[in-house]
């Protein structure tokens, strides 16, 4: 008998468990657990991320004739970030020789992207049919010269369905994709990161559930909440010497190419 009572809860349990992953799964959404890249490294300058973020991917970025960087456009350290990764790549044969632009990007970014000398544009990324963007792209991929296109990161994620890089895809052929391969354009997508409960009210774009998902952004705001609370536990700012008055970013990959690159500045720092 008592191993009947014992199976009968265990099935209850066990139904419980499952009908809450499936509600979970309704209101959110489920998506594979992404694969980490960097765990949470300390840096003095956002600068100095940007050029360890393009040294990882120097072997990588050899092929690769388009690149993405998605950047947020609300944190004063985007256009050091930049910076680093722009030099970066043209200090280890990475030049990019034609940089693309959003035109809404703040001035402190679309300054720095200039700073190289190399062909620069400045489009709207993020029109209807993206005729501009898609051309460019194709440019890119026909010739041999690397091509660089900045963008919010709100349109450099993957996450995003029917965002610009998601509608690019779409529009432009992919080497390897007339073989049936799930190929992807190189994008980083570049955020803010939290390392405790009370940094979460920082974080933009915010992660809501779809009901409540008017901007259709939260799937991002999501994975970025999720990428740090990993970390909670391990109490990074308590333990680590002078951790709350570095630069700290993590990086992980939601799919094959797409990055995620989080950045928590200092407490001196906005």
């Amino acid at each position: 008998m008592s191993g009947m009572k014992y199976t009968k809860y265990g099935i209850v349990f066990g139904m419980a468990i499952v009908t809450t992953g499936i509600a979970l799964t309704i209101k959110y959404g489920y998506r594979p657990a992404p694969t980490r890249i960097m765990k949470p490294s300390f840096f003095d300058s956002p600068e100095e991320i940007g050029t360890i973020a393009m040294k990882r991917f120097f072997a990588q970025l050899a092929s690769e004739k388009v690149v993405v960087l998605g950047l947020p456009t609300n944190r004063d350290w985007s256009f050091q970030f930049a910076r680093g990764f722009i030099n970066a790549a043209a200090q280890n044969q990475r030049e990019f020789a034609h940089i693309v632009a959003e035109q809404a990007l703040p001035e402190e970014i679309r300054t720095v992207l200039k700073e190289r000398g190399v062909k620069y544009t400045e489009i709207n990324t993020n029109t209807q049919t993206l005729a501009e963007l898609a051309n460019i792209t194709r440019a890119a991929i026909a010739g041999t010269e690397k091509t660089l296109i900045v963008v919010p990161n709100l349109y450099s994620t993957h996450l995003l369905e029917g965002n610009p890089i998601t509608r690019l895809e779409k529009l432009v052929e992919l080497p390897g994709r007339e073989e049936g391969k799930a190929i992807s354009i190189f994008a980083m997508t570049v955020g803010p990161l939290a390392l405790e409960p009370a940094q979460e009210k920082e974080l933009d774009p915010i992660c809501l559930g779809s009901e409540r998902d008017g901007s259709g952004t939260a799937d991002l705001g999501c994975a970025i909440l999720q990428a740090g609370r990993s970390f909670y536990r391990k109490r990074i700012l308590e333990t680590e010497k002078d951790a709350r008055s570095r630069y700290i970013a993590i990086m992980q990959a939601p799919r094959p190419n797409d990055f995620l690159l989080l950045v928590r500045e200092p407490s001196t720092a906005r």
